[in-house]
């Protein structure tokens, strides 16, 4: 995974908006938007509708010119009102804001009920290999799977990120073969 970064986009101007369209994709790399998208909300869900397409996740922060509003729309909402619905345009796209917890509310259960849940006469080892669709799983579990060993190379302790990240290694073990 990378971790990109892109800002000014300032997307009143038609060029800008040409250029954002014809991004390539990097569906496992991050993106940080770091402000200055456009100064109407509208400029905001444009470019939101185009990066959390072409990246795994997108992360705003907002620049001056998003939370500017001219001095005469007054049906526009300004100050914290203005930075607010920002915010709820970026949730609806699943992007991270300034505003988000640092470990969201389904990893914070997930650790409350680990111990009685998921230990003891609970314990269930496991190895995960990747991520697949539901369907993809079924199709597989309908047709016969063969054994498999495997040899660890290594072993971590991690820190637990959101939706069972590994979000800061704290240890590792190299393992003798």
């Amino acid at each position: 995974m990378k971790l990109y970064a892109i800002s000014d986009l300032h997307l009143a101007h038609r060029i800008n908006r040409d250029a954002l369209a014809t991004m390539p994709a990097y569906p496992d790399d991050w993106l940080i938007v770091a402000g200055d998208v456009g100064e109407q909300p509208a400029q905001l869900e444009f470019a939101l509708t185009v990066l959390t397409s072409r990246f795994a996740r997108v992360i705003w922060t907002p620049g001056n010119h998003d939370l500017w509003c001219p001095h005469d729309a007054l049906d526009q909402p300004r100050g914290q009102g203005r930075y607010d619905e920002l915010v709820q345009i970026c949730r609806r796209f699943g992007v991270t804001t300034p505003e988000d917890p640092d470990i969201n509310e389904p990893t914070l259960d997930y650790v409350a009920g680990f111990v009685p849940n998921a230990t003891g006469k609970h314990f269930n080892p496991h190895v995960t290999v990747g991520v697949a669709t539901q369907d993809y799983l079924k199709e597989m579990l309908a047709e016969p799977f063969s054994e498999f060993t495997f040899s660890p190379v290594g072993a971590s302790v991690y820190h637990l990120g959101n939706f069972g990240t590994a979000r800061k290694q704290l240890k590792r073990w190299e393992l003798e073969h």
